[in-house]
């Protein structure tokens, strides 16, 4: 099965199938795109026995960014229009998957960005990621954000690595599940909730 996007890049291994998303273009569109080119490559890879476990990380220091996780007509992206009123969310879709997912965060990962990690089954960040909750204030956004160790410490992060050895370190997690038939579960929390939160302030669009 053959998977070409326009904002997302697949690349498929030993059985892995890792996903870039191209977020050097960092605009409300682009990140729609991204999103819907995400769902469709979730339905697909859910009945493609080639695909064993997926990899998903960011490109330029920015793993995602955006408002939600939520995308119109999916099933079909080039016949997607009398779809335009079926809403589906990533979260589910990742979490209906059947296989390991496992989100390498290169750099930011802002409001949805920082769901769309939390929704994948392990996260591995790079000694540069960055993570912000997001909370809609009207003209501007407050946040919580936590550095990599931060996050870690928190049980949001299963491990830190050398931005250089993201890949490869992720890569390796996803050989080990993808070589058993059962997922084993990391105990990652999903709302973590540490001392040094802060809130701060956000300009700008998000998708």
């Amino acid at each position: 099965m053959r998977y070409q996007y326009k904002s997302i890049l697949i690349r498929l291994t030993e059985g892995i199938a890792v996903v870039k998303l191209n977020t050097q273009e960092n605009t409300r569109d682009k990140n729609v795109n991204i999103k819907r080119e995400l769902a469709n490559f979730f339905t697909r890879a859910k009945n493609d026995s080639q695909i064993r476990a997926v990899v998903v990380t960011g490109k330029n220091g920015t793993f995602f960014t955006g408002r939600n996780l939520k995308v119109n007509g999916i099933a079909d992206i080039r016949a997607d229009r009398g779809q335009a009123d079926k809403r589906m969310d990533l979260v589910k879709l990742i979490g209906d998957l059947g296989k390991p997912v496992i989100a390498a965060v290169n750099g930011y990962a802002i409001g949805a960005g920082m769901k769309l990690a939390q929704a994948c089954d392990i996260i591995v960040a790079s000694e540069k990621a960055k993570f912000y909750e997001v909370l809609d204030e009207g003209s501007s956004f407050a946040s919580r954000s936590f550095d990599a160790r931060q996050a870690y410490e928190s049980g949001l992060v299963f491990k830190i690595v050398a931005d250089s050895d993201l890949i490869g370190s992720a890569m390796n997690i996803a050989r080990s599940f993808a070589g058993n038939d059962r997922l084993i579960y990391i105990n990652q929390k999903s709302d973590p909730q540490p001392a040094y939160s802060y809130e701060g302030h956000m300009t700008g669009q998000l998708a």
